[in-house]
């Protein structure tokens, strides 16, 4: 029998090697925990950014619908010989002030739309959680002018709404809506909102 003795290896560690990778390592683990850090504060910010713009879109159209619900109950009374309920023709063209109804806005019985009349409804300029001026559209049955040939407690609006899927009607033939107030958002790419001499909206 024949013993052969494998020699053995010794390996002999560096401290300051060791030190090096140790060091590495750390800096490795601070920038991934700074990384991670600064994607989550730059996610909390934005959600706290787009729900604050949430709120004022949504303080703003509340603002509006109080505005024009209060027009139509006091149209009457401040329109001697007509009934209450119509509503103001939207500022289609930078108005005259702006923020102003159009005087006549189209045909009887039809649905126009364009910028809220702000000024015509006493407020100040109304504007959305991305600083564009709110929008109107309102049914030509409850446009103040031209009139519609009948106005009553029932009249139908012609506006139609549709759920997201845009084919699934929300409302039925005899409760259409008669006005719509809508934030605009931030302008696409195209378009061109700047309208005619219109500096404020």
């Amino acid at each position: 029998t024949i013993n052969i003795m494998h020699p053995r290896c010794t390996f002999i560690r560096d401290p300051a090697r060791d030190k090096q990778q140790g060091a590495a390592l750390m800096i490795m683990l601070i920038i991934m925990v700074l990384g991670s850090a600064a994607f989550l504060v730059s996610a909390l910010n934005s959600s706290s950014l787009q729900i604050e713009r949430d709120k004022k879109t949504a303080d703003a159209l509340a603002q509006a619908k109080d505005a024009l619900i209060g027009y139509a109950i006091t149209y009457g009374d401040i329109h001697l010989g007509e009934v209450h309920g119509y509503l103001p023709c939207p500022d289609m063209n930078g108005g005259n002030p702006e923020g102003s109804a159009e005087a006549n806005c189209g045909n009887q019985n039809i649905s126009q739309i364009g910028r809220l009349p702000w000024r015509t409804l006493d407020l100040t300029t109304l504007r959305d959680g991305n600083g564009e001026c709110l929008w109107y559209a309102v049914s030509g049955t409850y446009k103040n002018n031209p009139k519609t040939g009948l106005m009553n407690w029932d009249t139908n609006g012609q506006l139609q709404t549709y759920a997201t899927d845009g084919t699934t009607r929300i409302d039925s033939n005899n409760n259409q809506v008669i006005a719509v107030i809508f934030s605009p958002g931030l302008t696409q790419a195209g378009q061109n909102r700047s309208g005619s001499g219109a500096p404020i909206c």
